[in-house]
Formats: structure tokens, C-alpha cells, sequence
């Protein structure tokens, strides 16, 4: 049996035990002859976070197979076509199907089962909380991209070719979208990457957001180089932008939003509506959360605009005092890009709606 196979079985086995244990405390909910859409129904509802971690794990392990069958190699990781399947491969979980088929469960107490879903919904309020809070920690109190990175191809293969700072700046970037893609990139960088720095931010990451990922042990030849992007600022930004190879010079956008900051409240809500639709939009101060205001910040939008396939106006007396809101829309004229205006007050659904097709209709 190769060294993978048996990290694979040993890894499996942990998470065996504790959903079997988790299950086994469960009992005290289920009905006295319980089957296992009872079991599924009920983990799904007291263990949510660790039924949506199981799947990302199975989804994981089908993915490396993919990859080691791709590459000439043998299946090595134990993958599941549904939960019922992975429950039923569960000794204990058979032993107790068997045991409530034949009554010999012993009954609960109304107090234990009201013990158990305090504990429980509790424990669901302090996590879902914990993600929350973490997930708002990414875009400056405000919610992370839904969706997927619009030139997330691109930005694959950029990875692949970048030195140790810019793969920093590029992970970094992906940590304001949550998509399955990029989630899915990460964990992959994750397994192969040999820069203990990267390795670390993902695993964090990952882990904040309930997402499947196993402490790696440290590699041969592991770097160690380090950068903080906390503190570039606008000017980094720009000479980064300057270097032909650059990373930032291959973002794509479906629009760029124009707005003042007094709006940002009503802007947030109409990105958010465009992300819910699986639209990626630009939206300074989030996509480029730099320090301070640089004599290049009007070249940086000019590029970001132009990486826009379209802009979003929100419109308001405090765009239209707006110096910099005014320039934005010159620039969005001058690179002859659809402009969609959004008046603030009105409502937002409708907007997004008919903006999609007219954007989808050009």
C-alpha cells in the first residue's frame, strides 16, 4: 500500500470515529425506530458545519483522484457517491440501525433531548457567528465576492510563474472570493505549495471558513519567505501595475461600480446583488484595500475601468459633487464602456435584473 494511501485510510479513520461519535450522541432526537434518512436529516440539522466539511472533503478526494488518474497514477484516496453511502460503510452506524430496528435502544427523556438541542443550537450560533465575523474581516466589514474570480484562469496560470512576493499578493487577492472554484484553487495550492508562509495563510483561511484542509507536515527544501500586504499602499500598487508581467494587469471584471463613499452602503448592496447572480465587480477600497490616496490613483481606476467589461453608476448628488466620481465616468466614456445607472433609492432588484440582460443582450 503506497505512503498515500495510508495517510488517506489513517486520515479517514479520524473522521470515522468522530462522526460515528457524533451520531451516537445524536440518538437522543431520534425517533424510537429510526432509519437512516432519520440519521441524515437529523446530522444535517445538529451538525451542519460538519456535514458541509464531509462534503468538501469528498469532493477533495475526488478531485486528487482526478488529478493522480490524469497523471498516469492509481486511485489512492476513499471517495463516497452520497453521505448515505460513507454512512452505511460506518460499522457503528449499522450496529445502530440494528439496534433501533430491534428496540433495544434505550428511550430518552424529554430533558435529555432538550439538553442536547441547547447544546447543539448553541453550538451552531457560536460558529456560524465565528465565520461570519471572519468572512467580514476579508472586505472591510463588508461580505466577501460569492462568486468566482473573472480571470481566475488567468490568475492560475500567473501563480504558477510568480516569485514568492507576488504569489503572496495573488493569494491574498483570492481571499476575498469565496466561490467553489477558488476555494477548490486554494486547496490545491495548498497541497503543493512549498512556501510555509502561503502554507500557513491557507490553512487558516480554509479553516475559518469550514472548508476541508489537513495540517500539512513541513516539507524538504520549504521556504520561508514572508511578505506583509497590509502594508502596500497605492503607489506599490502602481509600480506593480508597471511591470508587464504583472498579475494586476490580467484582472478582469463584469463591471467596474462608480460610486462615492457616502453610497458605499447602497453601492454594497448592488455588488452584492450582482455576486448573488454570479457577477464579479470591481469595487475600490475592496478590490484594492491600499493605504492611503496616491498621485496614481486616477491611472489605477483608468486600468480598472478598462479591465471592466461594463460600469454601474450609482448615482446620487454625492456622485455628482464627486471629483473623482466624475473622473471615473470621463474615463468609462473615453474606453467607450456600457454604462448602467443605478438611482439611488430605487430598487435594486429590479436594477440588477435589467441590467443583466441588457448586459448580456449587447
Amino acid at each position: 500500500m503506497s505512503i498515500v494511501k495510508i495517510k488517506c485510510y489513517s486520515e479517514l479513520m479520524e473522521v470515522n470515529k468522530k462522526i460515528y461519535r457524533e451520531i451516537k450522541r445524536m440518538v437522543v432526537v431520534l425517533p424510537e425506530k429510526f432509519t437512516m434518512k432519520d440519521i441524515i436529516l437529523n446530522y444535517k440539522k445538529y451538525y451542519p458545519f460538519q456535514f458541509l466539511w464531509w462534503e468538501d472533503m469528498n469532493k477533495t478526494f475526488i478531485r486528487r483522484n482526478k488529478n493522480r488518474l490524469r497523471n498516469g497514477k492509481k486511485k489512492c484516496y476513499i471517495e463516497f457517491s452520497s453521505f448515505e453511502n460513507f454512512l452505511y460503510s460506518l460499522p457503528g452506524v449499522k450496529w445502530l440501525l440494528s439496534m433501533s430496528k430491534n428496540k433495544r435502544l434505550p428511550i430518552s427523556t424529554s430533558s435529555e433531548k432538550e439538553k442536547f438541542i441547547n447544546r447543539r443550537d448553541n453550538a451552531i450560533k457560536k460558529q456560524k457567528q465565528k465565520i461570519e465575523t471572519y468572512k467580514s474581516s476579508l472586505c472591510e466589514n463588508d461580505t466577501p465576492f460569492e462568486v468566482d474570480p473573472l480571470c481566475l484562469e488567468k490568475m492560475i496560470k500567473e501563480y504558477k510563474n510568480s516569485d514568492e512576493k507576488e504569489k503572496i499578493q495573488i493569494v491574498n487577492y483570492l481571499f476575498k472570493y469565496i466561490g467553489d472554484l477558488t476555494i477548490s484553487l486554494l486547496q490545491e495550492i495548498y497541497e503543493t505549495e512549498k512556501n510555509v508562509f502561503i502554507q500557513r495563510m491557507i490553512f487558516t483561511h480554509l479553516q475559518s471558513l469550514n472548508h476541508y484542509v489537513r495540517l500539512s507536515k513541513k516539507r524538504k527544501n520549504a521556504s520561508h519567505f514572508e511578505y506583509d500586504t497590509s502594508e502596500e499602499s497605492f503607489d506599490d500598487l502602481f509600480l506593480d501595475i508597471n511591470q508587464s508581467n504583472s498579475f494586476e494587469r490580467k484582472k478582469q471584471f463584469h463591471f467596474f461600480i462608480s460610486h462615492n463613499r457616502k453610497d458605499i452602503d447602497m453601492a454594497s448592496k448592488v455588488r452584492k446583488s450582482m455576486n448573488d447572480k454570479g457577477y464579479d465587480c470591481y469595487f475600490c477600497w475592496i478590490s484594492d484595500d491600499k493605504e492611503g490616496i496616491s498621485d496614481h490613483l486616477g491611472s489605477i481606476l483608468e486600468l480598472r475601468i478598462k479591465q471592466s467589461l461594463a460600469v454601474i453608476k450609482i448615482e446620487s448628488e454625492n456622485h455628482r459633487n464627486s471629483n473623482w466620481c466624475q473622473y471615473e465616468i470621463k474615463k468609462s466614456i473615453e474606453n467607450k464602456k456600457q454604462i448602467f445607472t443605478y438611482i439611488v433609492g430605487e430598487d435594486i432588484n429590479k436594477f440588477v435584473d435589467e441590467t443583466i440582460l441588457s448586459f448580456n443582450t449587447k
